[in-house]
């Protein structure tokens, strides 16, 4: 843990488990908000999280989520995007960068203002009544 602060970057493996259609976001695991709240950038494997980070805690897009999208259907278009990316480094890595402090930023607000079981629970007695 003392040494994953120190990454400029990581690459995220996130798992679909309890997932019949793997297209359908579900929910994030410890491995996606780990990074989120250390604010590390990282380099999905699958498109999967960051339509959940979109759906459930920011809507902005991610800079490079079409060649993302794009590793479903061929896997050795990962590694050429990662070769890509370290061989461009200093002009890729700033947007990758923004779009991480703009979605930890986003996340540290709802953890601290957002009482999520509360707005449910409303909203279920709401819904309830109507």
């Amino acid at each position: 843990f003392r040494i994953l602060p120190k990454a400029k970057i990581q690459i995220l493996e996130e798992t679909q488990s309890h997932q019949s259609d793997y297209k359908i976001p579900q929910c994030l695991s410890e491995k996606t908000y780990l990074l989120l709240l250390a604010n590390i950038p990282f380099i999905s494997t699958h498109h999967y999280p960051l339509d959940i980070i979109k759906k459930i805690i920011v809507d902005i897009p991610h800079p490079y989520y079409s060649e993302i999208k794009s590793f479903d259907t061929d896997k050795s278009k990962l590694k050429d995007f990662i070769q890509k990316f370290s061989d461009n480094f200093v002009e890729m890595y700033p947007p990758l960068l923004e779009y991480t402090n703009k979605v930890h930023n986003a996340l540290m607000h709802k953890i601290h203002t957002d009482n999520s079981l509360l707005s449910n629970m409303l909203n279920l007695l709401h819904n309830n009544q109507n």
